[in-house]
């Protein structure tokens, strides 16, 4: 699986639309299946790249920063895992949030 993994395109389109990451951040959280946490931060890697608008926001509202830091600070998961995790979060850095009314 993993194997596979690393060889997809992290730019690749893929027509899924997601209405929230909760399956994938509960996957993120597998510290005993680090291939199921690899495909859960390639995912969102992928989607926070190609839809930055849309999907870095439901990132943050679904408290994946959170989720993505402790994983980084975990010490099970290979470097591979937090290096994609590290792209989510410099990703969703630098999009820009709805201003806020009021």
């Amino acid at each position: 699986m993993v194997n596979a993994i690393m060889r997809w395109d992290i730019k690749s389109d893929r027509n899924i639309n997601y209405r929230s990451f909760e399956p994938i951040l509960g996957l993120v959280r597998c510290y005993e299946t680090p291939q199921c946490q690899h495909w859960a931060v390639w995912a969102l890697a992928n989607l926070t790249q190609v839809y930055p608008d849309k999907y870095c926001q439901l990132v943050e509202q679904e408290n994946g920063i959170q989720i993505l830091k402790e994983l980084i600070d975990h010490p099970s998961p290979y470097e591979d895992i937090k290096k994609i995790a590290r792209m989510v979060i410099e990703q969703c850095n630098k999009c820009p949030r709805p201003m806020l009314e009021g």
